[in-house]
């Protein structure tokens, strides 16, 4: 049995953007039309659902629909959403970077007060700890107990327009002649330019708690 041939229409979101020359075109001079599609050749934006999309629109006329397009309230939002998940992804940054040069000022002004900290797995570390005291009493566990060696290297930062940020890293640090290397990820929530909440996820467990057994 022969497969039905594979459509060929362009998805909706870009048959919306495209749209065929009209009747007038073809009684323009060819330069002319050829100098108007020329000039239509650009690169959209869109933001949908926290995440931008680039499209490239071939050299056509283009119309904008008005539902792609928005309000100018609803340019304003995506804006805000944006810069917000930047000032969030930075906050991070920083955290981790005060982190590793033990920059207690700089943690205290972006962990809030009443933050709550979780530790996953069954070593003596694991845990959840209340208020910025446990949570750098945790942190001062990671450093004391590895002779100041453990590290948390920042690879990748992505956020959400709800306030939640996720740092992932690798972790290393050497204890009673064991060597740690694993990857690990923290989902932050910050809010009001501060983390209020930190949970540890670890791609493997099993080394995690065996390295502080």
């Amino acid at each position: 049995m022969r497969r039905p041939a594979r459509s060929r229409q362009l998805p909706t979101f870009l048959a919306l953007l495209q749209s065929r020359p009209s009747r007038k075109d073809s009684s323009r001079p060819v330069a002319d039309f050829l100098r108007r599609r020329a000039k239509a050749s650009f690169l959209v934006r869109a933001h949908r659902a926290g995440c931008m999309l680039l499209i490239w629109v071939w050299p056509t006329p283009i119309r904008l629909s008005r539902d792609l397009a928005g309000s100018g309230q609803q340019r304003e939002e995506v804006m805000t959403d944006v810069t917000l998940r930047n000032q969030n992804s930075e906050l991070v940054r920083r955290g981790y970077a005060a982190f590793n040069s033990g920059e207690m000022d700089t943690l205290t002004q972006i962990i809030d007060e009443s933050c709550t900290w979780h530790t996953p797995g069954k070593s003596p570390i694991a845990g959840d700890y209340e208020g910025r005291e446990a949570t750098f009493g945790q942190f001062g566990r990671y450093g004391g107990e590895t002779n100041g060696t453990f590290r948390a290297d920042l690879l990748h930062v992505m956020a959400s327009e709800d306030g939640r940020v996720v740092g992932v890293h690798r972790n290393t640090g050497e204890r009673n002649g064991k060597r740690l290397d694993v990857l690990c990820c923290i989902v932050f929530d910050v809010k009001n330019g501060k983390v209020i909440d930190g949970r540890e996820h670890f791609y493997d467990l099993y080394a995690w708690d065996a390295f502080w057994a």
